[in-house]
Formats: structure tokens, C-alpha cells, sequence
């Protein structure tokens, strides 16, 4: 094999690795805008959602601050009334921090059933359009299936990945500072 074959073996093949992540990149766009067109609806409910996570997030930075405060004064000055108003505003925190996770949870619920029957509904127009050859191929079983399946991983993702994923980056950076 000449070196000349071999240089073309090689271009071709970085231009079928090209190729395919090209495709990849146009299919993820393609799947985000179609989870961006199915969400459109309850932007706000998501938003809210979102904000929430990030301040249980930030709220979650605070309390090792409250617990070494109250050990310090425990173990080094025993004054009392200190300790008085650092277990009060440690107290109006945990309140309030559960007010805050019982808000995300909320909105969290509200956006999934929202979303899963936007997506029901989406999808069962889109079954009674498919032509009969479809039904020939696919049982109802499997066609259910791959409703639920579906509807369940984009929920999952929207609702649970992409917090937990933010959250974490935070929770990394607020251990770091």
C-alpha cells in the first residue's frame, strides 16, 4: 500500500468521524428542541423549580455554619444567651429551608404532571396519525411501552437530572470556597 492510499485512508476516515459527530450534535439539537417545544408551556412552573434547587442549594452551605457556631460556644465560651440566639436563628433557618424544599417539591409535582400529560396527549395524536403498516410491525404492548418508557425518561430527566446535575456543580464550588 503506497503512502499516497494510505493519506487518503486516513483523511477519509477523520471525514467519516466528521460525519458522525455532526450527526450526533444535529440529533442532540434536534432531541433539545423538542424537550424545549414540550416544556414551553410550563416555562414558569420549571423556572421556579430550578430557582428553588438553587436556593436549597445555597441554604444547604449555612448549616455547618450553625452547627460549628453552637460547638464553639459549647466547648469554648459557654455564654448562653449567645447560644440562646444562635439556636433561634438556627431554628428559623430549618423552618425556612423546609418551607423551601416543600415549595421545590411542589412545584416539582406540578411540572411532572403537567409535563406527562403534555406528552400523553402529544404522543397519542401522534399514534393516531401513524398509518396501519405502523400497527402491523408494532404490538400495542410494545407501543405502550415505548409511551411510558418515553414520557418517564424525559420526565426524569427534566425534573430530576438537570437539577441534580446543578446542584451538584454548586455544592462543589460552595465546598471549595
Amino acid at each position: 500500500m503506497t503512502s499516497d492510499s494510505q493519506a487518503k485512508a486516513k483523511a477519509q476516515q477523520k471525514r467519516f468521524k466528521y460525519l458522525q459527530l455532526k450527526l450526533k450534535v444535529a440529533e442532540t439539537i434536534k432531541y433539545l428542541n423538542l424537550i424545549l417545544f414540550l416544556i414551553k408551556p410550563y416555562f414558569w412552573v420549571f423556572l421556579i423549580n430550578y430557582g428553588m434547587t438553587l436556593v436549597q442549594t445555597f441554604m444547604s452551605w449555612y448549616s455547618p455554619m450553625f452547627t460549628g457556631g453552637i460547638i464553639d460556644i459549647i466547648t469554648r465560651s459557654r455564654d448562653s444567651d449567645h447560644l440562646f440566639n444562635l439556636l433561634r436563628d438556627m431554628f428559623v433557618f430549618t423552618v425556612i429551608s423546609k418551607q423551601v424544599s416543600r415549595l421545590e417539591r411542589t412545584t416539582k409535582n406540578k411540572a411532572c404532571s403537567s409535563l406527562r400529560e403534555k406528552l400523553k396527549a402529544e404522543i397519542y395524536k401522534r399514534i393516531l396519525d401513524c398509518d396501519m403498516e405502523f400497527f402491523d410491525k408494532m404490538s400495542g404492548d410494545d407501543v405502550f411501552q415505548i409511551l411510558n418508557h418515553g414520557i418517564e425518561y424525559l420526565n426524569n430527566f427534566c425534573l430530576h437530572r438537570i437539577p441534580s446535575i446543578v446542584q451538584s456543580i454548586l455544592s462543589i464550588i460552595g465546598s471549595l470556597c
